[in-house]
């Protein structure tokens, strides 16, 4: 089969969407992916796999400097992190639905993250079965429960609560793709969520069915499939013999970063400060991964490493975790039997940051506006000194050690394509 994938996001959600490309070509099938990362890290060597072909879109450096909005206005409320999302999404609309025609147009099969609404849309006008890949499960609806972001409600109407969410959904984008709708030949849709969120066809979730369990009333056309592991034969990173010297010793150090959230700091010089303080107090090494200003990288009990590296290379070899709660560093944490605490910015991370709370893998999370030296160096502390943390994280680890999301999603998707040739086609 041909498939058309597009992605638009962080490192973090294009990283799923390399993963399952690799593991389609793995099983014999032909990949065109689009590429937009608003980390504008570069993809394009994937090329050199003869049935794969990358196309990336990058920003330009004034959309990227709109990148560096006010920190205030984005932890100040949600809607705020999804409006200056969608102000960058805009500047790449274009492409998305440039490519999103050729695909619907030239593949068997197009798939792309759920807020890719306009490849929903064009998939629907041209017939092509399309594929939403979700990152995580907290909004797909059930009676067992709540909205992640609505669950602070006391309300025990569950149903209610969904509502809720669905008409947020809609006082969002309906009133957008409906237009976007009549301008492409296509019928006005009452329900965002339900008519074009939601694939009618298959949505399949890249998070670890150890972490979070399918509820029995999803439907059969959502699948959760375990983490997208990154394929290692594409990483060529290795840990820098300085590092290597660093941590040797029987005791394990901590590992602190923000990841790619660092992009949305107006000042990082202020989080290099909480870490470091942070790290200053603790009686054991510390490595700090940032954007470091060509600094020495040994710092008393700190070690400053810089550049893109492979979590999954070091987290293995740490005693705790201290990161933003992305998708992709929650599952390489938890597999590496290294617990999380989470610094949260917003989006999935809040909702990261109670499964880990929830399975036993962390201490605790503190909220970006809320960050002080204080009460990171507090939780901190208290993780290392709770060692129920470790003894479940080793358990965790054995299990997602075993988990192939990729695959499952291959198989699952191979399956729901071949039952749907057969309906309609034979």
């Amino acid at each position: 089969m041909k498939f058309g994938l597009i992605v638009y996001g962080s490192n973090g959600d294009v990283e799923m969407f390399v993963s399952l490309a690799l593991g389609l070509i793995n099983k014999g099938h032909e990949v065109e992916l689009f590429i937009i990362t608003i980390n504008n890290r570069d993809y394009t060597f994937l090329n050199k796999n003869n049935n794969l072909k990358v196309y990336q879109k990058q920003y330009h450096a004034e959309i990227r400097n709109k990148q560096k909005e006010n920190l205030e206005f984005w932890n100040e409320a949600p809607e705020n992190q999804f409006y200056l999302m969608d102000s960058w999404y805009k500047t790449v609309l274009g492409d998305i639905v440039g490519f999103s025609y050729q695909f619907c147009q030239n593949c068997d099969i197009v798939v792309g993250p759920q807020h890719i609404l306009e490849l929903s849309c064009i998939a629907e006008k041209f017939n092509t079965p399309y594929v939403s890949v979700r990152a995580y499960a907290a909004y797909i609806r059930t009676r067992f429960e709540k909205p992640y972001w609505l669950s602070f409600y006391n309300s025990e109407n569950i149903d209610e609560l969904w509502d809720m969410f669905e008409s947020y959904e809609n006082k969002s984008y309906k009133r957008y793709i409906n237009k976007f709708r009549k301008l492409h030949g296509l019928d006005k849709i009452n329900n965002v969520v339900r008519e074009v969120i939601d694939s009618k066809f298959l949505n399949v979730i890249g998070y670890s069915r150890h972490l979070h369990k399918p509820q029995p009333d999803w439907g059969t056309n959502f699948k959760l499939c375990g983490y997208f592991k990154p394929f290692n034969h594409y990483i060529n990173w290795q840990v820098p013999a300085k590092l290597a010297e660093f941590m040797a010793g029987t005791e394990k150090p901590v590992f602190m970063t923000v990841g790619t959230m660092l992009e949305y700091e107006n000042n990082p010089v202020n989080i290099h400060r909480v870490l470091l303080e942070t790290a200053y107090q603790l009686d054991r090494k510390v490595i700090i991964h940032s954007k470091w200003d060509n600094e020495e990288p040994v710092d008393r009990n700190v070690f400053k490493l810089s550049g893109f590296i492979d979590y999954s290379k070091i987290l293995g070899m740490c005693s705790l975790a201290v990161h933003h709660g992305g998708v992709g560093t929650v599952h390489i944490a938890t597999e590496a039997a290294c617990p999380s605490i989470i610094i949260e910015y917003g989006c999935e991370q809040p909702f990261n940051a109670h499964i880990l709370r929830e399975n036993g893998l962390s201490k605790g999370s503190i909220h970006r506006k809320e960050l002080t030296t204080e009460k990171l160096t507090t939780l901190v502390k208290e993780a290392l000194e709770t060692p129920s943390l470790m003894a479940n994280a080793k358990l965790f680890s054995k299990r997602l050690s075993e988990e192939n999301g990729v695959s499952i999603a291959i198989e699952t998707i191979e399956e729901k394509y071949n039952s749907y040739i057969k309906k309609n086609y034979s």
